[in-house]
């Protein structure tokens, strides 16, 4: 088995905002894990449809200030990944609801889809299935 570090994905986009408005927002957000040393990787890719950059953290450690990060920008939910890639939307009353496994797949099988993330670090998309 392929075990990989078990990581949390979340977002601070606000549909109400305007995509300038949330992408500073999101950037402030990024720098700041960042300049806490956090293990922190900025993902791009759409959520429902709609296109928004992520915040992908490693490790459950960090669950209580992804928490509360959600909380403040008023999200639906964060999504949850276990070391074998089984994953989880967290909705803030503690209920989880599984969405399979993420997966690899190819720039256009995602861009097909109304939910997908993509690492450009390692330059993979990827997504629930």
């Amino acid at each position: 088995m392929n075990l990989k570090p078990n990581v949390l994905i979340f977002s601070v986009y606000q549909k109400s905002d305007s995509t300038q408005k949330n992408i500073i927002t999101h950037c402030g957000v990024f720098q700041e894990l960042k300049r806490r040393g956090l293990p922190v990787v900025e993902l791009s890719g759409r959520y429902a449809g709609d296109y928004e950059y992520s915040i992908l953290i490693q490790g459950f450690e960090n669950r209580a200030m992804v928490e509360r990060m959600c909380q403040e920008f008023n999200q639906e939910c964060y999504l949850e990944s276990h070391n074998d890639r089984a994953s989880f939307l967290v909705f803030p009353d503690g209920t989880r609801k599984s969405i399979g496994t993420l997966k690899a797949v190819s720039k256009e099988e995602a861009e097909a889809s109304d939910s997908y993330s993509y690492n450009p670090t390692i330059d993979q998309h990827f997504m629930a299935k």
